[in-house]
């Protein structure tokens, strides 16, 4: 029995990376880097690669949008 096991993660699961930021918030690498980095940004990293859950990222904009992020 087959249990996905053999799939591409991408079917599985969908996370944004820091150039998915850059193009959400229209913005340069550095200062996508800068946000991903914020305390409370939600993130996971594996080795070196960061990912965004694309839930996570809605949540956090939802409950800071009307905040201001100093970077």
């Amino acid at each position: 029995m087959d249990k996905g096991y053999n799939l591409p993660v991408q079917e599985i699961w969908s996370f944004y990376t820091v150039k998915d930021v850059q193009r959400i918030f229209c913005c340069g690498r550095d200062k996508a880097y800068e946000l991903v980095r914020t305390k409370g940004f939600p993130k996971m990293t594996i080795g070196r690669k960061i990912l965004i859950s694309p839930d996570a990222l809605q949540k956090w904009i939802a409950q800071n949008h009307n905040s201001s992020i100093r970077l």
